[in-house]
């Protein structure tokens, strides 16, 4: 039997949690009960990404040529992360926040 690995990026946990808590899916979780469903599924399924500060540094630094600025970061940090660590796929709720800065050779964008 074939397992998966399954990653975030650890900025994902911050966005999962919002996401979780905030309403902006149904239903809108109790911030305690987000908290105590990400700890449950992080700690058996899911390992976190971490980016270290010379890929986050360059990634800064090449973003103006792949035209991220501003909160556009988060997204672009995120396919770094994922590119860094040779993930094959990269799931998200928001694909077109990718589409600008996304290149032959990343990870696959795909909706879950």
């Amino acid at each position: 039997m074939e397992t998966t690995a399954h990653a975030i990026f650890d900025h994902g946990l911050s966005e999962t949690f919002n996401t979780l808590s905030s309403g902006k899916i149904k239903p809108r979780f109790l911030p305690s009960d987000a908290a105590r469903l990400i700890l449950a599924n992080v700690e058996k399924d899911i390992w976190v990404l971490d980016l270290p500060l010379k890929a986050r540094l360059a990634a800064f630094d090449e973003a103006e040529s792949w035209g991220v600025r501003g909160g556009a970061i988060y997204d672009y940090l995120h396919l770094v992360a994922a590119r860094h660590h040779g993930m094959e796929k990269l799931y998200t709720l928001n694909r077109s926040h990718f589409q600008s800065f996304w290149r032959p050779g990343d990870p696959e964008i795909l909706h879950p």
